[in-house]
């Protein structure tokens, strides 16, 4: 009995130690190039370096250091007012100023964004190295926050009556960065010609303008083109004809006028906008773009805080305001000549990013 026992003892203890034997011995074998070739790994992290003067680096001396998460982060934020850059060298006002923030996703969540996550792809930090081969005089120049993708919608101040734009205090203040701006699906819907003697809508064409603003509080959007529906005279007869005017201007739009920017490259919302980022440099820096990993088209920071957002929509939009727009004007639009329409409210009610009856959260 003894003995069997002794004999149990022995191979509980001789079978692991000899598997443990084997996996040690296994993961010792050397690999050849060739076996090396065939495996793939992923890290959640990497390091990138954008070597001083090198080609395709379009800025003098300068290297980039950059951190990146291979990862997907999904957020959901309120930030009730964010001021960057304000003051200093640049005398009164800020880089960066905007009030009652909201960040989700695409759609509602039970009629509420509360329930939705902005989807943020591949985050990185970045920082900009001056003279980075000298250990004397190398110094940071900027730095920036950013991501290959983001997805989501952007709520920006607030908006209860959609007749004026006086109470449209709050959102975007002022703003230093570059944004390609594109409208869809944009109507016009209480146009009034001559005084009132016409009344109609106007569908504006789907409309792209890259803008590049430096503490700008308002925005200029020309070379629009918009089409009216069947005109309405003095209400009582209809006329189905449609004016097309190929020049019209919206001329120094408040920037605190716009409250919901989709974070999208389609209307759909499915494609995220690529290489949006946060910076803040001491001289003028181009940035490298992430999804193609080139400067091709890349817009020059500025000195001092800058927020770049290289594809952003604004999309469904119906204006309530009413457009008036003189007789002489509107045949004048016919032939190309340019209508200025002054500031209106946007229509744009912002999201509601909070549970219960809660208006900022």
């Amino acid at each position: 009995m003894n003995n069997l026992r002794s004999i149990k003892q022995a191979l509980l203890f001789t079978i692991p130690l000899m598997l443990v034997s084997s996996l040690v011995n296994a993961e010792l074998n050397r690999l050849d190039d060739k076996s090396l070739s065939g495996v793939t790994g992923q890290a959640l992290f990497n390091l990138t370096n954008i070597a001083a003067n090198q080609n395709g680096n379009p800025n003098t001396d300068v290297g980039f250091y950059r951190l990146g998460m291979e990862a997907q982060v999904e957020l959901n934020a309120n930030i009730k007012r964010l001021q960057l850059g304000c003051g200093g060298a640049k005398g009164v006002g800020c880089d960066i100023d905007i009030e009652n923030i909201s960040l989700a996703g695409v759609l509602p969540v039970n009629g509420s964004y509360a329930g939705s996550d902005a989807v943020i792809t591949n985050p990185f930090i970045e920082f900009a190295i001056k003279s980075p081969n000298s250990a004397s005089t190398r110094e940071i120049v900027g730095f920036r926050l950013g991501a290959l993708g983001i997805l989501g919608k952007l709520g920006l101040g607030s908006n209860t009556d959609l007749t004026t734009l006086a109470d449209d205090t709050a959102g975007i203040n002022s703003l230093s960065g570059d944004l390609n701006l594109t409208l869809t699906n944009t109507v016009l819907k209480n146009v009034v010609i001559a005084n009132g003697l016409i009344s109609t809508e106007a569908h504006i064409n789907d409309y792209n303008k890259q803008l590049i603003l430096n503490r700008a509080t308002s925005a200029t959007l020309d070379n629009v083109v918009a089409k009216t529906g069947p005109l309405s005279v003095l209400g009582i007869l209809d006329l189905p004809l449609g004016l097309t005017l190929s020049n019209a201007t919206l001329k120094d739009y408040p920037l605190s006028g716009f409250h919901e920017i989709l974070l999208a490259q389609d209307a759909a919302g499915t494609i995220p906008t690529s290489d949006a980022s946060l910076s803040l440099q001491k001289e003028a820096i181009r940035w490298q773009k992430i999804s193609t990993g080139t400067f091709d088209n890349t817009v020059a920071a500025q000195p001092g805080w800058w927020l770049s957002l290289p594809k952003v929509l604004l999309t469904d939009i119906e204006t309530q305001q009413r457009i008036d727009v003189g007789l002489g004007e509107a045949l004048g639009g016919l032939v190309g000549r340019e209508l200025i329409i002054n500031p209106i409210d946007s229509g744009q009610i912002g999201i509601k990013n909070c549970y219960g009856n809660l208006k900022f959260c």
